[in-house]
C-alpha cells in the first residue's frame, strides 16, 4: 500500500470482510511505512438487512480517518462507534454487530455522532516507526496453525514437517501448553529446522517465556499476548528478516 508518488492522499479507508479483518488490519500495520491514517471498517448485516450496520461503520471510519489526532497511530480498526488498535483488535462475535473488542486493552477511542475522542495508545511499534519492509516480489514464508485440546495426537504437527513449512504457532491451551505428543512433535519440528511459535486458544493474557515450559531447552519462542492468527502473521513477516530464535522473539516483544 502507498499513498501514491503525488503524495495526494490524506489517509485510506479500506472496507473488509469481517471474518479477517483482524489480521489484514495487523499486517498493515506491521509493513504500510506512513504515519497517515488507515482505517479497516466492515458490516455484520447486509445493506438488504433491517437497520444495516455498514452505512455508519463507514461514515465513522472516515470521520476517524480525518481527525487530526489518529496520525500516527498507526492502522486501526472502526466499528461499531469503537475505535481499536490493530494489534489487539479480535473478532468476538460471529452475528452482533458490536463484534469487535480488544480483551485485553479495550478500545483506544470512541467514534460518535461526528466526533472523535481517544483515551488510550499503544507502546508497541507501529509504522512508520519501523516498518517490517517487503520487497514487490517478497514470497512470505508459510507457518501454519496448530489447534491444541484434550488428548489431540500429533498428526497435524508431524504432516507439517513433511510439507517441510517455516513456521508453526502452536494454539495452546492455558499459558501456551500443550500435551506430551505435541511436546515430542515440536522437538521434531525444531530438529527439522521449523520456527515453533507457542500462542493460546484463550482470548485474553500472555503467553510467558520460561515459564510452565523451558523454551530455551524446547526451542521455541512465544507470542506474547498475540492471539494465535496474529502471531502467524507476526511470524511470517519475522522469518523475512531472521530464522534466530533469539531476534525473532525481540520481534514479538518488540511489535
Amino acid at each position: 500500500m502507498t499513498f501514491s508518488q503525488k503524495n495526494e492522499a490524506d489517509a485510506i479507508v479500506i472496507t473488509h470482510g469481517t471474518d479477517t479483518q483482524e489480521e489484514t488490519a495487523y499486517f498493515l500495520d506491521l509493513v504500510v511505512p506512513s504515519d497517515k491514517p488507515v482505517v479497516l471498517t466492515g458490516s455484520m448485516r447486509p445493506a438488504t438487512a433491517i437497520s444495516a450496520d455498514g452505512p455508519k461503520n463507514l461514515y465513522d471510519a472516515i470521520t476517524v480517518a480525518i481527525n487530526p489526532k489518529t496520525k500516527g497511530r498507526g492502522v486501526l480498526v472502526s466499528f461499531n462507534e469503537g475505535i481499536y488498535d490493530a494489534r489487539e483488535v479480535m473478532k468476538m462475535s460471529t452475528t452482533k454487530t458490536n463484534a469487535f473488542g480488544s480483551p485485553n486493552t479495550g478500545a483506544v477511542g470512541q467514534a460518535y455522532d461526528g466526533r472523535v475522542e481517544y483515551y488510550l495508545s499503544s507502546d508497541r511499534e507501529v509504522n512508520p516507526k519501523k516498518p517490517i519492509v517487503l520487497k514487490a516480489d517478497t514470497k512470505l514464508p508459510r507457518v501454519d496453525i496448530v489447534y491444541m485440546y484434550a488428548d489431540a495426537p500429533a498428526d497435524q504437527i508431524d504432516f507439517l514437517i513433511s510439507k517441510k513449512v517455516d513456521g508453526i504457532v502452536i494454539a495452546g491451551v492455558g499459558n501456551g501448553n500443550f500435551n506430551k505428543a505435541y511436546m515430542d512433535a515440536v522437538k521434531r519440528a525444531v530438529a527439522a529446522g521449523i520456527v515453533v511459535c507457542r500462542a493460546s486458544r484463550a482470548p485474553s493474557g500472555r503467553v510467558v517465556l520460561h515459564d510452565e515450559i523451558n523454551d530455551d531447552e524446547l526451542g521455541t519462542i512465544v507470542s506474547d499476548d498475540l492471539t494465535p492468527q496474529k502471531a502467524r502473521v507476526l511470524l511470517m513477516l519475522a522469518l523475512t528478516r531472521t530464522k534466530d530464535n533469539k531476534q525473532l522473539q525481540e520481534i514479538f516483544f518488540t511489535y
